[in-house]
Protein backbone atom coordinates (compact mmCIF):
# COMPACT_ATOMS: atom_id res chain seq x y z
CA UNK A 1 0.00 0.00 0.00
CA UNK A 2 2.83 2.47 0.63
CA UNK A 3 3.30 2.67 -3.50
CA UNK A 4 -0.37 4.13 -3.43
CA UNK A 5 -0.19 7.41 -4.52
CA UNK A 6 -1.51 8.29 -0.81
CA UNK A 7 -2.56 6.47 2.49
CA UNK A 8 -4.72 8.30 5.21
CA UNK A 9 -4.39 6.42 8.50
CA UNK A 10 -7.16 6.51 11.79
CA UNK A 11 -5.67 5.90 14.57
CA UNK A 12 -6.78 6.20 18.48
CA UNK A 13 -2.69 6.67 19.63
CA UNK A 14 -0.50 9.20 18.04
CA UNK A 15 2.17 8.68 15.14
CA UNK A 16 4.54 9.43 17.73
CA UNK A 17 3.48 6.84 20.60
CA UNK A 18 3.46 4.12 17.59
CA UNK A 19 6.79 5.31 16.16
CA UNK A 20 4.77 4.97 12.63
CA UNK A 21 6.86 7.58 10.80
CA UNK A 22 10.21 5.82 11.75
CA UNK A 23 9.03 2.18 11.03
CA UNK A 24 8.48 2.86 7.95
CA UNK A 25 11.06 5.33 6.90
CA UNK A 26 8.79 8.42 6.94
CA UNK A 27 7.07 7.74 3.76
CA UNK A 28 5.92 10.99 2.10
CA UNK A 29 2.82 10.11 0.72
CA UNK A 30 0.69 9.07 4.29
CA UNK A 31 -1.22 11.31 5.68
CA UNK A 32 -1.57 10.34 9.77
CA UNK A 33 -4.58 11.25 11.68
CA UNK A 34 -4.66 10.60 16.05
CA UNK A 35 -8.85 10.22 16.40
CA UNK A 36 -10.87 10.42 19.65
CA UNK A 37 -14.18 9.36 18.22
CA UNK A 38 -15.77 7.83 14.86
CA UNK A 39 -16.54 10.94 13.14
CA UNK A 40 -14.19 10.74 10.43
CA UNK A 41 -14.51 14.57 10.25
CA UNK A 42 -10.54 14.86 8.72
CA UNK A 43 -11.76 13.11 5.79
CA UNK A 44 -12.89 14.39 2.14
CA UNK A 45 -16.19 13.38 0.98
CA UNK A 46 -16.11 10.81 -2.28
CA UNK A 47 -12.47 10.44 -2.26
CA UNK A 48 -11.90 7.39 -1.50
CA UNK A 49 -10.98 4.14 -3.72
CA UNK A 50 -9.86 1.44 -0.88
CA UNK A 51 -10.30 1.20 2.79
CA UNK A 52 -8.63 -1.20 4.63
CA UNK A 53 -8.50 -2.11 8.84
CA UNK A 54 -6.21 -5.27 10.04
CA UNK A 55 -5.99 -5.55 13.72
CA UNK A 56 -7.56 -2.41 14.82
CA UNK A 57 -11.42 -2.95 14.77
CA UNK A 58 -11.45 -6.06 16.93
CA UNK A 59 -10.71 -3.67 20.00
CA UNK A 60 -13.59 -1.36 18.87
CA UNK A 61 -16.67 -1.59 20.83
CA UNK A 62 -19.85 -2.68 17.74
CA UNK A 63 -21.45 0.43 18.63
CA UNK A 64 -18.01 2.33 17.85
CA UNK A 65 -18.01 -0.11 14.48
CA UNK A 66 -21.07 0.99 13.77
CA UNK A 67 -20.70 4.14 14.14
CA UNK A 68 -17.36 4.93 11.88
CA UNK A 69 -19.39 2.37 8.88
CA UNK A 70 -21.80 4.91 9.16
CA UNK A 71 -19.79 8.20 8.87
CA UNK A 72 -17.19 6.61 6.58
CA UNK A 73 -19.82 5.99 3.85
CA UNK A 74 -19.90 9.21 2.16
CA UNK A 75 -15.96 9.55 2.31
CA UNK A 76 -16.00 6.44 -0.17
CA UNK A 77 -16.23 6.68 -3.99
CA UNK A 78 -18.64 3.82 -5.60
CA UNK A 79 -17.11 0.41 -6.06
CA UNK A 80 -14.68 0.57 -3.39
CA UNK A 81 -13.24 -2.55 -2.27
CA UNK A 82 -13.58 -2.36 1.60
CA UNK A 83 -11.34 -5.47 3.51
CA UNK A 84 -12.22 -5.12 7.42
CA UNK A 85 -10.65 -7.95 10.20
CA UNK A 86 -12.78 -7.72 13.21
CA UNK A 87 -13.24 -10.32 16.45
CA UNK A 88 -15.19 -13.22 16.15
CA UNK A 89 -16.09 -15.53 19.14
CA UNK A 90 -16.84 -18.33 17.47
CA UNK A 91 -14.07 -17.95 15.15
CA UNK A 92 -11.79 -17.38 17.46
CA UNK A 93 -12.77 -20.17 19.66
CA UNK A 94 -12.59 -22.72 16.42
CA UNK A 95 -8.99 -21.24 15.99
CA UNK A 96 -7.91 -22.34 19.34
CA UNK A 97 -9.95 -25.39 19.28
CA UNK A 98 -7.79 -26.70 15.96
CA UNK A 99 -4.55 -24.85 17.49
CA UNK A 100 -2.14 -28.20 17.14
CA UNK A 101 -3.22 -27.73 13.37
CA UNK A 102 -1.44 -24.38 12.78
CA UNK A 103 1.42 -25.18 15.44
CA UNK A 104 4.84 -25.88 13.29
CA UNK A 105 6.50 -27.40 16.29
CA UNK A 106 3.89 -30.03 15.91
CA UNK A 107 3.93 -30.45 12.27
CA UNK A 108 7.69 -30.77 12.53
CA UNK A 109 7.70 -33.23 15.67
CA UNK A 110 9.10 -36.25 14.63
CA UNK A 111 6.40 -39.31 14.70
CA UNK A 112 7.93 -42.32 14.32
CA UNK A 113 9.23 -44.07 18.62
CA UNK A 114 12.74 -44.21 17.84
CA UNK A 115 12.79 -40.41 17.87
CA UNK A 116 10.94 -39.95 21.17
CA UNK A 117 13.55 -38.14 22.83
CA UNK A 118 13.76 -35.53 19.94
CA UNK A 119 9.72 -35.57 19.86
CA UNK A 120 10.22 -34.25 23.68
CA UNK A 121 12.16 -31.85 22.56
CA UNK A 122 9.81 -30.34 20.11
CA UNK A 123 7.04 -30.54 22.64
CA UNK A 124 8.76 -28.54 25.07
CA UNK A 125 9.24 -26.02 22.15
CA UNK A 126 6.08 -25.96 21.06
CA UNK A 127 5.00 -24.80 24.86
CA UNK A 128 7.51 -22.08 24.97
CA UNK A 129 6.40 -20.76 21.53
CA UNK A 130 2.21 -21.29 22.30
CA UNK A 131 1.16 -17.28 22.63
CA UNK A 132 -0.40 -16.54 25.51
CA UNK A 133 -3.60 -15.50 24.37
CA UNK A 134 -4.75 -18.94 23.89
CA UNK A 135 -5.10 -19.81 27.19
CA UNK A 136 -7.50 -16.79 27.63
CA UNK A 137 -10.85 -16.50 27.34
CA UNK A 138 -10.18 -12.76 25.84
CA UNK A 139 -13.62 -11.91 25.19
CA UNK A 140 -13.96 -11.56 29.03
CA UNK A 141 -14.15 -8.35 30.30
CA UNK A 142 -10.41 -6.76 30.92
CA UNK A 143 -8.72 -9.58 28.99
CA UNK A 144 -7.29 -7.58 26.00
CA UNK A 145 -10.52 -5.81 25.71
CA UNK A 146 -11.47 -7.85 22.24
CA UNK A 147 -15.22 -7.36 21.04
CA UNK A 148 -17.19 -9.81 20.10
CA UNK A 149 -18.39 -8.25 16.67
CA UNK A 150 -19.16 -11.20 14.89
CA UNK A 151 -19.11 -11.35 11.04
CA UNK A 152 -22.76 -12.19 11.09
CA UNK A 153 -23.85 -9.22 12.96
CA UNK A 154 -21.20 -7.36 11.23
CA UNK A 155 -22.42 -7.66 7.72
CA UNK A 156 -25.95 -7.20 8.56
CA UNK A 157 -24.78 -3.99 9.49
CA UNK A 158 -22.89 -3.14 7.08
CA UNK A 159 -25.74 -4.24 4.50
CA UNK A 160 -28.26 -2.06 6.74
CA UNK A 161 -25.63 1.03 6.11
CA UNK A 162 -25.73 0.55 2.53
CA UNK A 163 -22.71 -1.76 1.75
CA UNK A 164 -22.85 -4.69 -0.62
CA UNK A 165 -21.32 -7.53 1.19
CA UNK A 166 -19.12 -9.63 -1.45
CA UNK A 167 -17.49 -12.10 1.36
CA UNK A 168 -18.10 -12.29 4.57
CA UNK A 169 -14.58 -14.24 5.25
CA UNK A 170 -12.27 -14.23 2.65
CA UNK A 171 -10.38 -16.70 4.77
CA UNK A 172 -7.02 -14.96 5.36
CA UNK A 173 -6.40 -15.38 8.56
CA UNK A 174 -7.26 -18.69 10.57
CA UNK A 175 -8.39 -16.92 14.27
CA UNK A 176 -10.10 -13.88 12.46
CA UNK A 177 -12.86 -13.26 9.68
CA UNK A 178 -12.01 -10.47 7.18
CA UNK A 179 -14.87 -8.86 5.85
CA UNK A 180 -15.06 -8.01 1.84
CA UNK A 181 -17.20 -5.34 0.86
CA UNK A 182 -18.03 -2.16 -1.38
CA UNK A 183 -19.31 0.27 -0.82
CA UNK A 184 -21.97 -0.37 -4.26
Amino acid sequence: MLESKEVWVLDALSAEYNQFFEYLNHPKNVKYFQVEDFECRQLPENYFNYMFSFGCLCHVSFEGITEYATNIFDKLQPNTPCFWMIADKRKYNNFIEHSKEFNIWDALSPKRRKFAPLKYVFDAFSKLARPTYMDLDVFEEGQGHWHDAGVDRTCEMLEKIGYKIVEPDIGLIARDPMIHFIKP
